[in-house]
């Protein structure tokens, strides 16, 4: 396993996020324009979110794309010129959900006290539709090279953001440490990820005990692991 311990930890050479070139508006537009292109376009995003959900990336097509969005194909093409300006789009806007809701813990006292209080407000928020998906965009990423990029840069983004979390608690003054830190903010974001897949496409009530108790034993694991690394390097706190 390669790291660059220069850089930030994890997925030190991930693609990086950027603005859709689909939808950077000209140097001629107006701050008004920009701004009515970017919420329209977040618009659209919601509205296909039941025609891409159900069908998919190779069988929804345009066509039905459009029809979702309520809008002529031409229409269409001017905000999302392919189905892969569809599917960045919605990475993006996943990174932006994700480096929303991790920055309401970042400065409590008890990361994971405040990790699993996220975990269960988004479980009950959760929409089937949503969660298919993420179960699109893995299939896609099978057969599509770009997509499979895109779903990797967001995995990295992700584990980025949580070890930059797990750095508040620790910090990460050598190689070894880092290396640490990055395995448990890649244990969080895989087991987490996959307790909410299986929450969203089960009978909820007879889920919720069980996620519950399978979110205590993530979380059990992961402050135990933090530990056994604070016994090398103290609390941030305590050195102040």
């Amino acid at each position: 396993m390669s790291h660059h311990h220069e850089t930030t930890g994890p997925c030190a050479n991930e693609r990086s996020f950027t603005t859709l070139r689909s939808l950077q508006p000209a140097a001629s537009m107006t701050q008004i324009d920009r701004h009515d292109l970017a919420a329209r376009s977040e618009e659209i995003l919601e509205r296909v979110t039941v025609v891409f959900a159900r069908k998919g990336f190779d069988g929804a097509s345009m066509q039905d794309l459009a029809a979702g969005a309520g809008m002529s194909v031409g229409n269409f093409y001017r905000y999302f010129p392919s189905k892969l300006a569809l599917v960045e789009a919605l990475v993006e806007r996943c990174m932006r959900d994700v480096q929303r809701d991790l920055a309401k813990v970042r400065d409590e006292p008890d990361f994971f006290v405040a990790f699993r209080r996220l975990i269960e407000i988004n479980r009950e928020s959760l929409v089937p539709e949503e969660a298919a998906i993420w179960v699109h965009v893995d299939a896609g990423a099978i057969r599509h090279p770009e997509i499979r990029a895109l779903r990797e840069a967001m995995e990295c983004g992700i584990r980025k953001e949580m070890f930059a979390l797990l750095t508040r608690e620790v910090e990460a003054g050598d190689p070894a440490t880092v290396e640490r830190l990055e395995e448990i903010a890649d244990f969080l974001v895989v087991l987490v990820s996959g307790l909410f897949r299986r929450f969203a496409f089960g009978d909820r009530e007879a889920e919720r005990e069980r996620f519950d108790r399978l979110t205590t034993l993530v979380i059990d694991t992961a402050r135990d692991r933090l530990d056994a690394v604070r016994v090398r390097h103290p609390l941030l706190d305590a050195a102040e």
